[in-house]
């Protein structure tokens, strides 16, 4: 049977069981990972933690929703069992009047889902070298330019020096994220640190922060979570420098490199540029607000 808790009700240490023990294991879905990006997130179990399936939720006049977190791309349902997506689904309270959720993209049944969003992975199984002939011309130019410019890599970075560099660039342009969501960003890189399952890396030139990015993973899927750039790293390709020394250093292991979107189609180039290949992952969408509410749903309600 598959029943609704509250954040308060959730058992912690089974809940971070069934998700390391699942054949869906992502960072997000662990219960610092959730505690910190939605706090008082609560979630679907079947029986005794056999599968769960976490749910982020908030409240907006009066009605509760379910939203996608910042820094959250995946969540969905977990289990180290055949599961069926739609037990799961009839059963979200009908008391939850919007849903705009990620499932992950091992939840595949596709029949469920009009909408499909897109991922980008690269497989790190074979060795850099391979890896590497793979990759197009105009990256192998950016990295060939950042090793001319005398670029160093450090791998203890500041996670406020990215976010300033991101702020700096392109940040002033996305007002959705705000000051708090900037805070909860810290505080997850932090954590992921402390856990040793994230780092910062940064580059330099000569004293100089150009580029900085944060990798947080678990077991070997790695995923670049964020990243920040400045004009002079773009000029001497700071950033493709910086996910090729990565790539490099996680080459010929079994594992996973997730570059985490996009649906850009600029993004999406840039990292098919390494030779990664779109994984598609289902959204649901569901709007049972009242009227005028679902027709003021867009310029209300904000994940």
């Amino acid at each position: 049977m598959v029943r609704f808790l509250s954040h308060s009700e959730i058992d912690k240490v089974k809940w971070d069981s069934c998700i390391q023990g699942s054949s869906q294991e992502i960072l997000y879905a662990y219960s610092f990972y959730l505690d910190i990006a939605c706090p008082n997130w609560a979630a679907l179990v079947k029986d005794d933690y056999s599968a769960v399936m976490p749910l982020p939720i908030r409240k907006k006049w009066g009605q509760s929703y379910v939203y996608t977190p910042y820094f959250i791309q995946q969540l969905g349902i977990f289990s180290s069992h055949p599961i069926y997506v739609n037990e799961f689904l009839i059963a979200i309270p009908r008391s939850i009047r919007l849903i705009e959720y990620n499932l992950n993209w091992k939840n595949t049944d596709e029949h469920l889902f009009t909408i499909q969003w897109a991922t980008h992975h690269l497989y790190l199984r074979p060795s850099y070298t391979e890896l590497s002939a793979g990759y197009d011309r105009t990256l192998k130019n950016n990295i060939k330019k950042a090793i001319q410019a005398n670029l160093k890599i450090e791998q203890n970075g500041s996670i406020e020096e990215v976010i300033q560099l991101f702020y700096s660039l392109r940040g002033r342009n996305l007002r959705k994220i705000s000051d708090s969501d900037y805070k909860r960003l810290e505080n997850l890189g932090r954590r992921c640190i402390q856990k040793e399952q994230g780092s910062c890396w940064v580059v330099k030139e000569n004293d100089q922060v150009l580029a900085g990015s944060l990798f947080v993973w678990s077991g070997t899927h790695y995923i670049f979570l964020f990243s920040g750039n400045s004009i002079r790293g773009k000029e001497v390709g700071a950033l493709p420098f910086l996910l090729d020394y990565f790539i490099q250093q996680k080459a010929g292991n079994e594992g996973i490199f997730d570059f985490e979107g996009s649906n850009d189609p600029n993004l999406a180039r840039f990292y098919q540029s390494f030779g990664s290949k779109k994984v598609m992952y289902p959204r649901l969408e569901i709007n049972r607000l009242p009227y005028p509410l679902s027709w003021l749903k867009k310029k209300t309600f904000k994940s």
